[in-house]
């Protein structure tokens, strides 16, 4: 694995706190305990579902596994 720069572990940082502040505005929405992500996930495949999209959701899945693989080696 190679060895993040200072600047991709300043930008992988960034994305986790984007993330956070969706868990946070989501806490706010529906409360607060350990099963935020999951439940959020699970809206998130009800509202691909609704909208016709639910073929996407797996796609995106995969897709955003490889993005977080990259980034969190170095190679982005």
């Amino acid at each position: 694995m190679a060895r993040l720069t200072k600047k991709q572990r300043v930008e992988n940082e960034a994305r986790a706190q984007r993330a956070r502040n969706v868990m946070d505005a989501y806490g706010l929405e529906v409360g607060t305990d350990e099963s935020n992500l999951t439940d959020l996930l699970a809206d998130l495949l009800h509202r691909s579902h609704l909208d016709c999209e639910a073929e996407n959701f797996e796609d995106a899945l995969h897709s955003a596994q490889r993005h977080f693989e990259a980034e969190s080696e170095g190679s982005n």
